[in-house]
């Protein structure tokens, strides 16, 4: 792995890893130059040697590159019967890669024919966005019907089936009225998975297209009086929701998230699962940690990603 800089001359190998196919690390002496090290090694994921574990992060689960295999079941496994819940990229470790810990992937520049000379391609923002559209609008073409307004492919009842115009503009979601491209562009992104946490996906996707909700938001930050401060957007978002909540299996989603500054009075609210709750508490602890080192102000996307369809 290479820090590069603007400056040729100031590249600086920041390690030197062989590996086998599905990661374990082949140390010895006959590496030319072990670098002065980076915890960001196979695939560019952040190995975790906590308790001499040393487990990749994937961000859906962890990943023990010496036995081949993550150490937690599938979120979608449903979807892959034909292989074990455990599995890595399908156990085809050279031809493909495994991107979230959900499923496989091409590995960038895989369609070259030399492929060992591309750059891989850096995915941004609006990236993600133009995917997104791209799939409301098919899945709005062939008739797939959201549960709720604000999901693809939802109908109004109310109007008429030919009205099919009105209803695909209602599935896109509305730019902020502040936006530089070339900012961005460039912006870290909390996913969204449906496949995860499905009603709080709901309710983001609501929130953004029907709403009209930004989907960059500015991280709080952590620090004195953060915490208080938190609690307080929380409770002046979902206090009216919560009266409607009586199941004590569920509680309130809100969006924007209380831990941000657009968070508060005026967020749309979602009544949801209480696992849905911490799966995501744990979800955005994770991204506020390891994309935006806990830095106060920083900007982030927010992206719903539809489940794969069967």
């Amino acid at each position: 792995m290479i820090e590069i800089f603007e400056n040729v001359d100031s590249n600086e190998v920041l390690s030197e890893n062989h590996y086998y196919p599905f990661g374990m690390d082949m140390n010895g002496a006959w590496m030319s130059n072990q670098g002065r090290g980076t915890d960001y090694k196979y695939n560019g994921k952040e190995l975790n040697q906590d308790f001499g574990l040393d487990w990749y992060d994937y961000g859906a689960r962890c990943y023990d590159a010496s036995i081949g295999r993550f150490t937690g079941v599938d979120p979608i496994a449903e979807q892959y019967a034909h292989v074990t819940t455990y599995n890595y990229a399908e156990n085809e470790p050279v031809g493909h890669i495994d991107l979230w810990g959900l499923q496989k992937a091409d590995p960038p520049g895989a369609n070259s024919p030399n492929n060992t000379k591309v750059k891989p391609k850096k995915i941004t923002g609006a990236d993600i966005i133009s995917f997104l559209i791209w799939t409301w609008e098919a899945r709005a073409r062939e008739g797939v019907q959201g549960d709720s307004p604000g999901e693809a492919g939802y109908r109004d009842p109310t109007k008429k089936e030919d009205d099919k115009k009105s209803n695909l503009d209602k599935t896109q979601p509305k730019q902020d009225s502040n936006q530089n491209d070339e900012d961005e562009d460039d912006l870290p992104i909390y996913v969204v998975p449906e496949s995860i946490t499905p009603e709080i996906y709901k309710n983001t996707v609501k929130a953004l297209t029907v709403d009209g909700q930004p989907s960059i938001l500015t991280y709080m930050g952590t620090g004195p009086g953060m915490r208080k401060k938190k609690r307080k957007q929380r409770y002046e978002a979902v206090k009216e929701k919560r009266k409607e909540n009586t199941d004590r299996t569920k509680s309130v989603d809100e969006y924007p998230y209380a831990s941000t500054l657009e968070g508060g009075a005026g967020a749309t609210t979602r009544i949801v699962p209480v696992s849905e709750q911490n799966d995501q508490k744990v979800l955005l602890n994770r991204f506020y940690r390891t994309e935006l080192k806990y830095r106060k102000g920083a900007r982030f996307r927010v992206v719903p990603v539809p489940k794969k369809k069967p």
